[in-house]
Protein backbone atom coordinates (compact mmCIF):
# COMPACT_ATOMS: atom_id res chain seq x y z
CA UNK A 1 0.00 0.00 0.00
CA UNK A 2 1.40 3.39 -0.97
CA UNK A 3 2.08 6.26 1.73
CA UNK A 4 -0.12 8.33 -0.14
CA UNK A 5 -3.06 6.47 0.54
CA UNK A 6 -3.06 6.57 4.61
CA UNK A 7 -2.38 10.81 4.10
CA UNK A 8 -5.21 12.32 6.17
CA UNK A 9 -7.70 14.25 3.98
CA UNK A 10 -9.15 16.91 6.03
CA UNK A 11 -11.91 19.37 5.06
CA UNK A 12 -13.36 22.68 6.86
CA UNK A 13 -16.68 23.93 6.53
CA UNK A 14 -18.05 26.61 9.01
CA UNK A 15 -16.51 26.21 12.37
CA UNK A 16 -16.23 22.46 11.25
CA UNK A 17 -13.37 20.18 10.35
CA UNK A 18 -13.84 16.78 9.13
CA UNK A 19 -10.86 14.38 9.08
CA UNK A 20 -12.15 11.96 6.91
CA UNK A 21 -9.40 9.49 7.20
CA UNK A 22 -9.62 9.34 10.72
CA UNK A 23 -13.51 9.44 10.96
CA UNK A 24 -14.37 12.29 12.88
CA UNK A 25 -15.37 15.82 13.33
CA UNK A 26 -14.54 18.73 15.16
CA UNK A 27 -16.18 22.03 16.28
CA UNK A 28 -14.23 25.17 16.62
CA UNK A 29 -11.57 22.35 17.84
CA UNK A 30 -13.35 20.20 20.05
CA UNK A 31 -14.48 16.52 18.92
CA UNK A 32 -17.91 15.95 18.15
CA UNK A 33 -19.35 12.74 18.75
CA UNK A 34 -20.90 10.86 15.69
CA UNK A 35 -21.60 7.33 14.76
CA UNK A 36 -20.23 5.49 11.88
CA UNK A 37 -23.18 5.99 9.50
CA UNK A 38 -23.90 9.76 9.77
CA UNK A 39 -20.55 10.28 9.54
CA UNK A 40 -20.05 7.90 6.27
CA UNK A 41 -23.17 9.99 5.16
CA UNK A 42 -21.68 13.24 5.67
CA UNK A 43 -17.80 11.92 4.07
CA UNK A 44 -20.06 11.25 0.87
CA UNK A 45 -21.61 14.82 0.71
CA UNK A 46 -18.56 16.52 1.67
CA UNK A 47 -16.94 14.48 -0.98
CA UNK A 48 -19.24 15.90 -3.60
CA UNK A 49 -19.93 19.11 -2.80
CA UNK A 50 -22.37 21.61 -4.37
CA UNK A 51 -23.83 18.47 -6.27
CA UNK A 52 -26.70 15.60 -5.66
CA UNK A 53 -25.52 12.90 -4.14
CA UNK A 54 -28.64 10.39 -4.48
CA UNK A 55 -30.42 8.27 -1.91
CA UNK A 56 -29.23 5.10 -3.90
CA UNK A 57 -25.79 6.40 -3.80
CA UNK A 58 -25.81 7.07 -0.11
CA UNK A 59 -27.52 3.36 0.49
CA UNK A 60 -25.00 1.68 -1.56
CA UNK A 61 -21.94 2.77 0.42
CA UNK A 62 -23.09 3.04 4.16
CA UNK A 63 -25.20 -0.17 4.00
CA UNK A 64 -23.54 -3.02 1.53
CA UNK A 65 -26.19 -5.17 -0.50
CA UNK A 66 -25.73 -7.99 2.33
CA UNK A 67 -27.63 -5.04 5.06
CA UNK A 68 -30.99 -5.75 6.17
CA UNK A 69 -32.00 -2.53 7.47
CA UNK A 70 -35.18 -0.71 6.18
CA UNK A 71 -32.76 1.93 4.10
CA UNK A 72 -34.99 5.00 4.00
CA UNK A 73 -35.47 4.90 7.70
CA UNK A 74 -31.60 4.42 8.42
CA UNK A 75 -31.19 7.17 6.25
CA UNK A 76 -33.21 9.80 7.72
CA UNK A 77 -32.20 8.90 10.90
CA UNK A 78 -28.14 9.67 9.76
CA UNK A 79 -29.40 12.92 8.00
CA UNK A 80 -31.12 14.10 11.28
CA UNK A 81 -28.35 13.09 13.57
CA UNK A 82 -26.33 15.16 10.96
CA UNK A 83 -28.31 18.29 11.13
CA UNK A 84 -28.55 18.18 14.99
CA UNK A 85 -24.96 18.16 15.05
CA UNK A 86 -24.23 20.77 12.14
CA UNK A 87 -27.12 22.82 13.93
CA UNK A 88 -28.63 22.73 10.52
CA UNK A 89 -32.36 22.52 9.42
CA UNK A 90 -34.09 20.94 6.42
CA UNK A 91 -36.39 24.31 6.55
CA UNK A 92 -33.71 26.69 6.28
CA UNK A 93 -30.44 24.45 5.61
CA UNK A 94 -27.07 25.96 5.71
CA UNK A 95 -24.95 22.83 5.25
CA UNK A 96 -27.41 20.02 4.20
CA UNK A 97 -29.89 20.61 1.51
CA UNK A 98 -33.12 17.99 1.13
CA UNK A 99 -33.31 17.41 -2.98
CA UNK A 100 -36.77 16.12 -3.08
CA UNK A 101 -37.17 12.32 -4.79
CA UNK A 102 -33.29 12.06 -5.36
CA UNK A 103 -30.86 12.74 -2.46
CA UNK A 104 -29.36 15.37 -0.75
CA UNK A 105 -26.29 18.17 -1.65
CA UNK A 106 -24.02 19.72 0.43
CA UNK A 107 -23.95 23.36 0.04
CA UNK A 108 -21.81 25.09 2.41
CA UNK A 109 -18.18 26.76 0.81
CA UNK A 110 -15.57 23.61 1.42
CA UNK A 111 -12.11 23.93 2.08
CA UNK A 112 -9.23 21.43 2.05
CA UNK A 113 -6.96 21.38 4.55
CA UNK A 114 -3.34 19.23 3.99
CA UNK A 115 -0.16 20.06 5.45
CA UNK A 116 0.67 23.11 7.53
CA UNK A 117 0.85 25.66 4.54
CA UNK A 118 -2.36 24.82 3.02
CA UNK A 119 -4.15 24.71 6.64
CA UNK A 120 -2.56 28.50 6.58
CA UNK A 121 -4.51 29.18 3.34
CA UNK A 122 -7.21 26.70 2.88
CA UNK A 123 -8.25 26.32 -1.21
CA UNK A 124 -11.43 25.83 -1.98
CA UNK A 125 -12.83 22.66 -3.41
CA UNK A 126 -15.69 24.52 -5.21
CA UNK A 127 -14.94 27.32 -8.05
CA UNK A 128 -15.40 30.72 -6.77
CA UNK A 129 -15.02 34.29 -8.11
CA UNK A 130 -11.64 34.91 -9.18
CA UNK A 131 -11.73 38.74 -9.58
CA UNK A 132 -9.40 40.70 -7.39
CA UNK A 133 -11.08 41.57 -3.49
CA UNK A 134 -11.95 45.41 -3.15
CA UNK A 135 -10.42 46.53 -0.09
Amino acid sequence: MAQASVQSRILQFGVFVADLSAGELHRAGVRVKLAAQPFEVLRALLERPQQVVTRQEIQQRVWPQETFVDYDLALRKAITRLREVLDDSADNPRFIETVPRKGYRFIAPVTERGNQDSAQNPEPLVEKDDRPSQR
